[in-house]
């Protein structure tokens, strides 16, 4: 099976598989077992999808180190992003921005299929906004409110490290 793997280019390798999201190892395995370095992940609430990059997965406090790739915003909330048109949603590149960590529970892994062509869109000139101060500003509020709706998930999280 080949899948994607997003180091410094963009390239396909058979050597990391990523699951399908739902189905049996969503609901039988551990997902610490099924996250590994290099997949491409997606943190999902409301209206938007933060794609990042695994970096590490620290199995001993059920976080992984994430490189955020992009936020895509979907114009109406419960609506899948592989059905929506391209030029309907709005993305935000974060590949330079910082590092996040991240409680692994919130994590679903990401298919090729979904991710490829949103990754293309970055490049594209078309894509909105370019301005990094609010690319920024909607990370950091997309983070703040994760943080809001879930605060019992980081607060176990921040205990584990004590």
């Amino acid at each position: 099976m080949l899948v994607l793997d997003y180091g410094k280019y963009l390239r396909l390798s058979p050597q990391i598989e990523i699951q399908p999201r739902g189905g049996f190892y969503e609901k039988y395995c551990d997902k610490m077992s099924i996250i590994h370095t290099h997949q491409i992940v997606c943190l999902e609430y409301a209206t938007r999808h933060l794609y990042a990059e695994v970096i590490e997965v620290v199995e001993w406090r059920q976080i992984c180190w994430l490189r955020p790739l992009m936020l895509a915003v979907t114009p109406s909330e419960n609506e899948d992003i592989t059905s929506v048109l391209p030029q309907s949603l709005r993305l935000y590149d974060l590949r330079q921005g910082p590092d996040i960590l991240w409680p692994t529970k919130f994590l679903r892994l990401v298919w090729d299929t979904e991710v490829i062509p949103l990754l293309a869109q970055l490049e594209d000139l078309h894509c909105h906004p370019k301005d990094n101060s609010d690319t920024r500003h909607q990370l950091a509020d997309f983070i703040a409110e994760v943080w809001q709706t879930y605060p019992q998930e980081f607060e176990s999280s921040m205990k584990s490290t004590l």
